[in-house]
């Protein structure tokens, strides 16, 4: 068998970074022009993109000493919101960690919300906002299993998962959703041998999947509220 070998992939040969590239410093300064520019991280990953896999910005010099290979690899920007070769390596990593070190041999099922339209520009902004929002999501989630679960004391029921924040569409628009994995089902202790035991849910109906979301709606609203944040409604909500 033959071993595969390493390939630069050449990022300045793709077209994203041939369009910041040649953008990047007039976007900058329209953005100046109109007074509102761009956080400082957000200049930051642009710049760091351009570096990426450029072996003029530094690389480091591989050599397998038994077959005497040997070749450069460049230093990657390591941004995980731009760069398509960082993010990707990123979500690979984070999968192989989850599936090897943090979930059980159980059934996980992916639960999804997205935020509405009017909601996404002030999550987008205020990331003590967002996090309120995900924590609510994640309990509501949390009371569905429990109760689905039909373990009594419900108190006695341990679910679990892990959420993520995506922000974005697949058109780069802003989009803000929740990702989240969880158990599908709970972890019970075991009177009488004091084990963790697993007790699997049923599937998820749609008058569930409505529940968890009105839930979550009325609790974001009040939250708002008590933030004194006024949302006008849509029109068809009129």
């Amino acid at each position: 068998m033959v071993a595969a070998l390493y390939v630069r992939h050449e990022p300045e040969k793709t077209l994203l970074y041939r369009i910041v590239q040649e953008n990047l410093n007039t976007f900058l300064q329209a953005t100046e022009e109109r007074g509102s520019g761009l956080p400082r991280y957000v200049r930051q990953t642009f710049r760091r993109f351009l570096d990426c896999g450029i072996l003029q910005n530094g690389f480091v010099r591989v050599r397998c000493p038994e077959c005497g290979y040997n070749n450069v690899v460049a230093f990657s920007c390591k941004e995980r919101s731009l760069c398509p070769s960082c993010s990707a390596r990123r979500m690979s990593d984070i999968a192989a960690h989850l599936v090897d070190k943090v979930f059980p041999q159980v059934p996980v099922r992916q639960w999804v919300l997205s935020v509405p339209r009017k909601l996404r520009y002030l999550f987008a902004r205020d990331a003590k906002l967002l996090g309120a929002g995900l924590r609510i999501f994640v309990s509501e989630v949390f009371r569905h299993i429990r109760k689905a679960s039909g373990v009594r004391p419900r108190g006695r029921a341990l679910p679990g998962g892990v959420p993520s924040i995506q922000r974005w569409g697949s058109a780069l628009n802003l989009n803000i959703h929740f990702h989240s994995l969880f158990l599908d089902g709970v972890y019970v202790v075991n009177s009488r041998t004091g084990l963790l035991e697993f007790v699997a849910l049923p599937e998820p109906t749609e008058e569930d999947l409505f529940f968890v979301v009105r839930r979550t709606s009325e609790r974001i609203k009040d939250l708002l509220r008590r933030r004194g944040i006024a949302l006008h409604p849509s029109p068809e909500e009129q």
